[in-house]
C-alpha cells in the first residue's frame, strides 16, 4: 500500500529486494495500482524502509505475545524463526535486537526421505513441521496450559 502497488508487485520486489541490511539509492520501476500501464520510480532506500517497518513490527507483536504469556523465561532454547521472511537477509540480527538477546535460529525442513527439493525451502519449514507432528514424527510428551509436562495419552 505505501508503494501504492499492486500486492502480487510488491511481494516480487520484496523477495528480489528485500534486505534488513543497508540499503542502496538505486532506482526501481513500480506499476501503480489500478493501472498497471503506468510505472512510477521507487528507490530502494524507501522499499528498505517499508519492508524493516514491518519486519520489526512483526517481531515486537510476536515478543510482546512471548512476554504476555509468560513464558519468556521457559525459552531456554530461544526462538525458531519458521516461513519464508527468514530467508531475509538480516532478519536473525533484527531478531536478536527485539527478543533481548535470547537465542534465536532460523528453521528449515529437516531432511527427509521424498521431499521435493521446492519443500526443502524455508518458506515450508512450518507446514512441513506440523505434518511431521502430526504423523508422531516428535515426543510423546507436550506441556500443558498448567505448565505440566503429560505424555500425550494421558487423560486431563
Amino acid at each position: 500500500m505505501v508503494l501504492h502497488t499492486p500486492l502480487n508487485t510488491a511481494d516480487n520486489v520484496k523477495m528480489t529486494y528485500g534486505s534488513l541490511h543497508t540499503p542502496s539509492n538505486d532506482l526501481i520501476e513500480l506499476p501503480v495500482i489500478g493501472d498497471e500501464d503506468t510505472t512510477h520510480e521507487v528507490s530502494l532506500e524507501v522499499v528498505y524502509n517499508v519492508i524493516y517497518a514491518r519486519v520489526e513490527e512483526t517481531l515486537m507483536i510476536v515478543a510482546q505475545s512471548i512476554e504476555k504469556s509468560g513464558l519468556r523465561d521457559s525459552l531456554g532454547a530461544g526462538i525458531v524463526l519458521t516461513g519464508g521472511f527468514t530467508k531475509m537477509e538480516g532478519i536473525r540480527e533484527l531478531a536478536v535486537a527485539i527478543f533481548d538477546n535470547l537465542p534465536v535460529r532460523l528453521a528449515k525442513p529437516n531432511e527427509m526421505e521424498g521431499l521435493f527439493d521446492t519443500l526443502r525451502d524455508p518458506a515450508y519449514s512450518s507446514a512441513i513441521g506440523l505434518l511431521k507432528y502430526a504423523a508422531g514424527g516428535y515426543s510423546p510428551y507436550e506441556i500443558d496450559v498448567n505448565k505440566h509436562m503429560r505424555h500425550s495419552n494421558e487423560e486431563y
